[in-house]
């Protein structure tokens, strides 16, 4: 009996030393992570990051926005009279000038009543020949008459009977020129008549559609083709208030597109809304580019980036250390865990703004920026003309040059109340690309 509850000590001994270990090697503790808290890898509560110095450098703040890409002018073409059409002189993506005829319909009946209207105005001019002899001759006349009668050769009843003859003939020539100038006006409709049946471009572009063949009926309402303009293209973008001080027309600005990547369409702001929208607060604005060797296309989407202003020197973080959260903008400043503070009970950053401590004497504390620009290369001039930098901006805050900003690994950082990710001993040293200054991003 007594060896058998030896035996018994014994496994129960051995139950608790594999317990302990069990525990040790999960870092069991008081902060509930070996309840299934997340695996940070490296220390317990820890987190690989990787950082960069917070730089001195200048830069320009520049406002990006978004649009789709439209022609300058754009018209759809439809034929002014109804009838068969019978020729098409322009295809999808020709080139066309102005006063080009594009297609025609059948100009039968429009011909026909056009040689009426110059016979009517033949047989108008004919009558106005004959109406102003007449009148020639009444004239005469009368003249003759008057001086018979002032000798008292004739009487005043024949004398007045001349007049009236020559009145009668005035008028029937005011008749005649009449209808000389009706007959006229008839052959000028019956032409502009006959020049309806041609669809003709009414300015230098590219056909964009073509929406009937040759043998269609064509109605008078029915479009033909499409016309545009694609020397010149335009995107409309929303000007939000705070920045439209800063935009007036003329202004340089780049655009972008997404089936070119990498390539800058050198633009400008060519028109500037003087209303707001009271809902959005924004109002547009218009930015064309030239577009002479036709790579853009409407209905591209766009991103147009404009310069509003040159502001000198700032602080400089990687775009990437910047994190957005309800519409304010947050980073993550790695510095020395304060005295007193334990893992998971720092609170308060630098601006007052949330803490992640860590062991080993580190912590990440979140603080608020305010996104001012683009950064540029430090010339001796550093204006708005400068090169950007890519992937560096220039920020506001309770930031100081030196300071370590975390560029990756945000997502292992949570700030809760259970449990709090931690900057580890494994994060980027400041010697390394990730976190070298602007100049080396280059």
């Amino acid at each position: 009996m007594k060896l058998t509850r030896s035996r018994l000590f014994t496994v129960a001994a051995l139950a608790v030393i594999a317990i302990a270990a069990v525990v040790l090697l999960t870092g069991g503790g008081d902060d509930g992570s070996a309840a299934g808290g997340p695996a940070m890898g490296g220390p317990r509560g820890s987190a690989a990051v990787t950082v960069a110095a917070v730089t001195p450098g200048p830069f320009v703040a520049r406002a990006e926005y978004v649009g789709t890409l439209e022609a300058r002018a754009q018209a759809d073409l439809y034929a002014r009279s109804s009838g068969p059409i019978v020729e098409i002189t322009a295809d999808l993506g020709d080139r066309v000038r102005e006063g080009q005829v594009l297609a025609r319909i059948e100009p039968a009946e429009e011909r026909q009543r056009l040689e009426q209207a110059r016979a009517n105005l033949r047989i108008a001019e004919a009558t106005l020949t004959q109406r102003g002899a007449a009148l020639r001759i009444a004239e005469t006349t009368a003249e003759r008459t008057r001086a018979l009668f002032e000798q008292n050769l004739v009487s005043r009843q024949q004398n007045d009977a001349v007049e009236a003859d020559l009145d009668g003939a005035r008028a029937q020539a005011q008749l005649a020129e009449a209808q000389v100038s009706q007959a006229r006006a008839a052959l000028s409709s019956a032409e502009v008549e006959l020049d309806q049946t041609r669809v003709v471009a009414p300015f230098d572009g590219v056909v964009g559609r073509r929406y009937l063949d040759r043998g269609a009926f064509a109605a008078a309402s029915s479009p033909v083709m499409s016309l545009v303009d694609l020397s010149t293209i335009k995107t409309t973008i929303a000007l939000p208030e705070r920045d439209a001080p800063y935009v007036v027309v003329g202004q340089p600005a780049t655009v972008r597109v997404g089936s070119l990547p990498g390539v800058d369409f050198a633009g400008r702001v060519a028109r500037v809304g003087a209303v707001f929208d009271p809902d959005s607060a924004t109002s547009r604005a218009e930015v064309e580019v030239d577009n002479l060797d036709g790579r853009l296309k409407p209905g591209m989407f766009a991103t147009v980036t404009i310069a509003l202003d040159d502001e000198g020197d700032a602080l400089l973080v990687p775009q990437k250390a910047v994190l957005e959260e309800g519409g304010r903008s947050w980073v993550f400043v790695v510095g020395e865990k304060r005295g007193g503070e334990a893992a998971g009970e720092a609170n308060g950053g630098a601006n007052g703004g949330a803490g992640v401590a860590a062991p080993g004497g580190l912590v990440a504390r979140r603080t608020e920026v305010r996104n001012l620009g683009t950064a540029v290369r430090g010339d001796e001039n550093g204006g708005s003309g400068s090169p950007a930098v890519a992937g560096w901006v220039a920020v506001d805050g309770a930031l100081a040059v030196g300071q370590r900003v975390i560029t990756l690994g945000h997502e292992a950082l949570t700030v809760g109340d259970d449990h709090r990710g931690a900057v580890g001993e494994r994060f980027v040293a400041e010697g390394d690309a990730a976190s070298a200054g602007p100049e080396a991003a280059e």
